[in-house]
């Protein structure tokens, strides 16, 4: 029986794998066959936080889709050569790993982690379609790993593992090579020895420091809950950070970016309680926002209120007062006019 754990610290530290020039194959029946169609479908990206987008993942061209039904210690090794290679072929390949979480709220929580643990250079995401994919791939849940490539919207090689290991990296290898167009592609070992961290083969030099850091209380991990709490307690303060960060890079001052004054009299909506909410609405408002920053910062607040009334509330009533206070830049203010449309419809 596979052995699902999670991802820690021990995990992160441990020593690259070595990769053997054989390899073995538990294979099963998974995705659709050489030959067959494999249309477009959508995934909640990951940029390395658990703030997900979703978009649609395309399959013209050559690409590389590799679907996993859970994530496992013993197919990390083969993961990393799947990222290694498809980073390198970036050119001429597009290369994807999607999870089909049973939990995706627990996976999102763990995306931080897994994606450190890989040092993740390719795409990760998770299926928009739930447990079972995207329908018209029809992925087997016994298959822990399925990776297709494909050329123009066809199936040109499908390799579906129950059990996945390192042994296996040859063959994966030779898959994604022939879709990208790569006649000499590196062996496993190769791939290693370019890959592999330095720090992972030889021993940190311990210097000592000139002003010791201050000792920090250990955090709780000692459940799931905990750990989860943990998370969303960092993703929460994380928002807030990156939002004061923006305020101070405005350009031409150190301050904070001057906002049109207030109307006067009572204010409409309300200033929202969860720091979540607050950090991203803030990083919204800010005046050098790019129309393309404006719709990241809106599909993240999305994804971070979806499923919690109560943070759709604050999400709702905070873009209400921004509306009425005339913050952010003009894009930002018809965008958030258009999801105050959306947000109503939400509210109990």
């Amino acid at each position: 029986m596979a052995i699902l754990v999670p991802i820690t610290s021990m995990m992160l530290a441990a020593p690259i794998l070595p990769l053997h020039s054989g390899f073995h194959i538990q294979q099963v029946t998974s995705g659709p066959q050489p030959g067959e169609k494999a249309p477009a479908f959508n995934v909640l990206l990951t940029d390395g936080s658990p703030v997900l987008r979703e978009v649609e993942q395309k399959t013209s061209g050559a690409v590389t889709v590799i679907f996993l039904t859970a994530v496992e210690r013993s197919a990390m090794p083969l993961i990393r050569v799947a990222n290694w290679y498809g980073a390198e072929r970036k050119a001429s390949m597009d290369t994807v790993i999607v999870v089909l979480p049973k939990d995706p709220v627990a996976m999102r929580d763990r995306l931080p982690a897994i994606v450190k643990s890989l040092n993740l250079k390719v795409k990760f995401a998770i299926s928009s379609d739930g447990p079972d994919g995207p329908g018209a791939y029809a992925i087997n849940s016994k298959a822990m790993m399925t990776i297709l490539t494909i050329k123009d919207s066809k199936v040109e090689g499908n390799l579906a593992l129950a059990q996945p290991g390192v042994t296996d990296a040859k063959a994966v290898i030779a898959l994604m090579a022939k879709v990208s167009g790569d006649e000499k592609p590196p062996t496993p070992d190769e791939l290693n020895a370019r890959n592999a961290s330095p720090a992972a083969e030889r021993p940190a030099v311990r210097r000592p420091a000139a002003n010791p850091a201050p000792v920090v209380a250990e955090p709780d991990l000692s459940t799931p809950d905990a750990m989860k709490k943990v998370i969303l307690d960092l993703v929460k303060e994380i928002a807030s950070l990156k939002a004061e960060l923006a305020t101070l890079k405005a350009p031409g001052t150190a301050q904070p970016a001057a906002q049109p004054k207030p109307p006067a009299g009572p204010l409409p909506g309300a200033a929202p309680t969860d720091p979540g909410v607050l950090g991203l609405l803030r990083a919204f408002i800010q005046p050098s926002n790019t129309n393309t920053d404006v719709d990241r910062v809106s599909g993240d607040i999305d994804i971070y209120t979806r499923g919690k009334a109560d943070l759709i509330k604050q999400a709702h009533d905070g873009w209400i007062r921004i509306l009425h206070l005339k913050y952010g830049t003009e894009y930002a203010q018809k965008v958030g006019a258009e999801m105050v449309k959306v947000w109503k419809t939400k509210l109990p």
